[in-house]
């Protein structure tokens, strides 16, 4: 009696269903190739329509599998993919070998690759970064990233999810977005280790000495470093907000009840039933938390959550009139929740905003985000939490300067002291890409309104 294959219980797929399937494969499931039953587990990355990398079996051992759609890129892309995969074996960089290549079909390519230990660097730096150790990991990257540089490769999709970490072994991994070439230009490597950087929270790149160290005897000049930095970082911010405001993997767009806004794709079900059982009704049955005339603020329990909404009230004719001329309040408060999630600064995880337009007039916006106890500066006494919140703070003006922003509103009470870290509320008022000049003084006047406002006798 023949005896099942591991995973043969899994439902039979094909390349054709998987990509019509969109944003939601139906995982696990089997894959027929040309070199046996493929079990797909898990979706690590998915470009819709385009390919789909996923952890899988094959015979029973744990591989890769990239499975590259009928779309013309695609196809160009399998083709580089597998190309590179073999010059990276050729280079012995440390990479994921090819174990098997379905070859073109009508339906696409499957590439099976070797199933590397570690953790991606992105999960290793998330754990790392709240613990105070992140500088450790950029280090390591960047004296990988310089070993790299001086084979001739360079990773030019440099984000850390391309990046495996294993102990003392790092590994390249995405060998598509691998350029390799006989000799790099300074200003390649410059770029690349500054695109890399810019991947990291700021505040573990204040240090570029340490970095250019890292980097070895080649590392750019000082000043060419951060300019090429601020370059990238402008680059990777600007690209990371233009997707908050259109539909995409991590957003959604949500409309109900005359409203319209976005919201966190994990949330977007809650967030539209919320919207459509009446934000006003749920923010009066909850617990009021500022019963403003240009703001109402409300905690609200809803479908398991604990969220906080603020109401941007319309005061007068000419009030509503002003605010028809600039995004909203609340879009504003979503851009910039976004904004301190990229570099590294704790604040309220954003649910999403909402605004109603009749006729298309803006008349009243509301922001959710997640509750978070705990006690604002203002509450706090005197000692060790007090100081640490200070120092901390000193580090967040060095960001503002470093990055061209202010908060715009640093009263005591917009600072939660949570987990041993600064969490930072009431976001309408930051604003960014600020001008050098003029950042420096909103900074040093800033620093003299934390002064009076947070500074306490110890």
């Amino acid at each position: 009696m023949a005896v099942p294959s591991a995973g043969a219980d899994e439902p039979l797929t094909s390349l054709r269903e998987l990509a019509a399937a969109g944003r939601e494969p139906r995982l696990p499931a089997r894959l027929a190739t040309v070199f046996g039953d493929l079990i797909l587990e898990r979706t690590l990355r998915l470009l819709p329509g385009r390919r789909l990398t996923a952890r899988a079996r094959l015979a029973g051992e744990p591989v890769i599998a990239k499975l590259f759609f009928a779309d013309r890129k695609a196809r160009r892309e399998a083709a580089r993919e597998a190309a590179r995969l073999a010059r990276l074996e050729a280079l012995a960089v440390p990479a994921p070998r090819l174990l098997g290549d379905s070859g073109g079909t009508e339906q696409g390519r499957v590439l099976t690759l070797q199933c590397l230990p570690g953790e991606s660097a992105l999960a290793v730096y998330a754990h790392a970064y709240p613990r105070g150790q992140g500088e450790s990991v950029v280090t390591r990257l960047v004296a990988f990233v310089a070993e790299l540089h001086r084979q001739g490769c360079v990773q030019s999709d440099a984000h850390l999810g391309n990046f495996l970490i294993d102990g003392s072994c790092l590994y390249l991994v995405d060998a598509g977005s691998v350029l390799i070439r006989r000799r790099l230009s300074a200003a390649a490597k410059r770029d690349n280790l500054a695109a890399l950087l810019a991947q990291f929270y700021p505040l573990d790149c204040l240090d570029l000495n340490a970095i250019r160290h890292a980097y070895g005897p080649d590392a750019p000049t000082l000043d060419a470093l951060a300019a090429a930095l601020a370059r990238a970082r402008t680059r990777r911010y600007r690209h990371a907000l233009k997707k908050i405001h259109r539909e995409c993997s991590d957003y959604a767009v949500v409309r109900a009840a005359g409203l319209a806004g976005m919201a966190s794709r994990s949330l977007e079900e809650d967030f539209q039933a919320l919207m459509a059982a009446g934000i006003d009704r749920q923010m009066a049955e909850g617990e009021t938390l500022k019963p403003g005339n240009s703001s109402t603020v409300s905690r609200v329990r809803w479908r398991g959550h604990d969220w906080v909404i603020k109401r941007y009230n319309t005061k007068s004719p000419g009030h509503r009139l002003r605010k028809q001329f600039k995004p909203s309040r609340a879009s504003r408060s979503w851009r910039n929740a976004r904004w301190l999630e990229l570099i590294g600064l704790a604040t309220p995880a954003p649910v999403g905003y909402a605004e109603r337009r009749p006729f298309g007039v803006l008349d009243t916006a509301y922001f959710v985000c997640q509750y978070v106890a705990g006690p604002s500066l203002a509450e706090l006494p005197a000692g060790p939490d007090l100081t640490a919140a200070q120092q901390q703070m000193e580090r967040v003006f060095d960001l503002m300067k470093v990055l061209n922003f202010n908060h715009g509103d640093l009263k005591a009470t917009n600072f939660l002291w949570v987990a041993q870290r600064l969490c930072v509320l009431d976001l309408d008022a930051m604003r960014l890409e600020l001008p050098a000049g003029e950042v420096e003084t909103l900074v040093e006047r800033d620093r003299a309104r934390w002064r009076r406002n947070f500074t306490k006798e110890a």
